[in-house]
C-alpha cells in the first residue's frame, strides 16, 4: 500500500505494523480464518459481547493485550501485572482491559452501560426489582429475548442461541448444564412454567447467560 500510493499519488505515507496477535494458550492467531474474530462494528459484535471478549481473556494473554490495545502507561500495566500475580482471582487486569478497549471503541457512556449490565448478570440481581431505566439498559445491552410463556424447553434454548440444534439442546440438558431462574433442568420433557411478564435468567454453564421475558 505504501509503495502503491507513492507510485500513483506521488505522496509519502507511513504504515504501522506489529506481529500477529497469537493466543498463548491455544497457539492460534486471532482472525476470521480461525473463527475468533471480533468486530468494531456494533452490528457485527455487540458492545456487550465486545466487552465480554476482553473480560474473558486468559491470564497468559492479558498483560500483552494491555500493552498492545490500550493507552495505559507501562507503569500502570506493571501494577496490574503485580496484582495479577498476587490476586489472579480478582481479574483486575481483565476488567481494566475490557474497560479501556470498549471505551476506546464504543465511548464512555456505552462502556459504563455494559459494565453495569455485566454486574447485574454476574450477580444475578433480581430482574423484577431493577429500576425501570436499569431494565431498559439491560434489554438494550444484554442478550435479551421476549418469548411466549408456552415455549418448550428445547425451543427456548435454540431460539436464544444457547444451543445450535435440538440435539445439542438435549445434550446440554442431560448434562445438567441448563438453569432457568436458578433451577437446573435435566429432563428435556420438563416444561418450564412461567407467567406472562416473568423475567428470568437462562444459563448454560457458568458463562453463557440470557435474559428472557415471557409474553402471551
Amino acid at each position: 500500500g505504501v509503495d502503491l500510493i507513492r507510485r500513483i499519488e506521488q505522496k509519502t505515507v507511513h504504515a504501522l505494523t506489529q506481529p500477529l496477535v497469537v493466543d498463548k494458550v491455544s497457539g492460534k492467531k486471532f482472525g476470521k480464518s480461525e473463527g475468533n474474530a471480533i468486530w468494531l462494528d456494533a452490528e457485527k459484535t455487540s458492545p456487550y459481547d465486545f466487552f465480554q471478549f476482553w473480560l474473558n481473556v486468559e491470564d497468559e494473554n492479558v498483560i500483552d493485550f494491555l500493552k498492545r490495545f490500550t493507552f495505559l502507561s507501562l507503569e500502570e500495566i506493571g501494577e496490574l501485572e503485580s496484582r495479577l500475580r498476587n490476586e489472579p482471582e480478582k481479574r483486575e487486569a481483565q476488567k481494566q482491559l475490557a474497560h479501556e478497549v470498549t471505551k476506546f471503541v464504543h465511548g464512555d457512556k456505552k462502556v459504563l452501560s455494559v459494565e453495569r449490565v455485566a454486574e447485574i448478570l454476574f450477580e444475578e440481581e433480581d430482574l423484577n426489582r431493577l429500576q425501570a431505566d436499569e431494565y431498559e439498559m439491560l434489554k438494550l445491552n444484554a442478550p435479551y429475548y421476549a418469548l411466549s410463556n408456552d415455549i418448550s424447553l428445547i425451543d427456548l434454548l435454540t431460539t436464544t442461541g444457547l444451543a445450535s440444534s435440538n440435539r445439542e439442546a438435549r445434550s446440554f440438558i442431560e448434562e445438567g448444564a441448563i438453569r432457568i431462574a436458578g433451577e437446573k433442568y435435566t429432563d428435556a420433557n420438563n416444561q418450564p412454567t412461567f407467567n406472562v411478564g416473568d423475567r428470568v435468567y437462562v444459563k448454560r454453564g457458568k458463562k453463557r447467560v440470557m435474559v428472557v421475558e415471557f409474553t402471551d
